[in-house]
């Protein structure tokens, strides 16, 4: 079994499904809710901007769907704990980007992609430590384009309450990288070398 988290890695995930959401969800009541009404006139949305809602929707799905796996499957405690978040967090996430959406008169109904399945037929064939492994590579990655993602709305989103929900979205993503990442790091501390690693003896 993986190790536990360590107390800074779970004050990490901590912060990032309660102090930032606590912040974001103010903002987004002060801003995005509350200027629904105010315009919807000006509601309609750039081909880029709907682009970015519907990459994180289907972005947000995927990590929740592949979590909803590992909470059944994974071995290590500190990957089912991390799953969890991801579960709990990306729903929150859906929840802001939908009504953010029906805001802009923009319809969001993620589905999983061909690559979503094949990865979830991956996944589903896997199997203790094999499958902690894969899954955080996996999600090392989807964290990875995930930041890039809202980082390039963050800074060059046509439309502003997008904009805004991409640029406090991002510190929670890039926790989520980095927890992730850190759990990885302790995976590969926690595998033993096998006998034929060992070097061969010099001459």
């Amino acid at each position: 079994m993986h190790p536990v988290l360590s107390p800074t890695l779970a004050a990490l995930l901590g912060l990032s499904c309660t102090q930032l959401y606590a912040v974001n969800d103010a903002a987004s009541r002060g801003g995005i809710v509350e200027r629904e009404a105010a315009t919807a006139a000006n509601a309609r949305l750039a081909p880029d901007d709907i682009v970015f809602i519907d990459k994180a929707g289907a972005a947000g799905n995927a990590e929740m769907t592949t979590s909803k796996l590992a909470l059944k499957q994974a071995k290590g405690k500190d990957v089912q704990d991390f799953a969890g978040h991801m579960i709990e967090d990306h729903q929150q996430l859906a929840d802001r980007l939908t009504r953010l959406a029906r805001g802009k008169k923009h319809d969001l109904h993620p589905q999983n992609s061909p690559d979503l399945k094949a990865e979830l037929t991956r996944l589903s064939g896997l199997k203790g430590d094999a499958f902690d492994a894969a899954y955080i590579q996996y999600q090392v990655a989807a964290h990875q384009d995930a930041v890039h993602l809202f980082s390039k709305e963050a800074e060059s989103g046509n439309d502003l309450d997008v904009r805004q929900f991409a640029a406090q979205t991002l510190p929670l993503l890039q926790a989520h990288l980095h927890a992730i990442q850190q759990i990885s790091a302790h995976q590969l501390r926690s595998v033993k070398p096998l006998p034929n690693d060992k070097k061969p003896a010099a001459g």
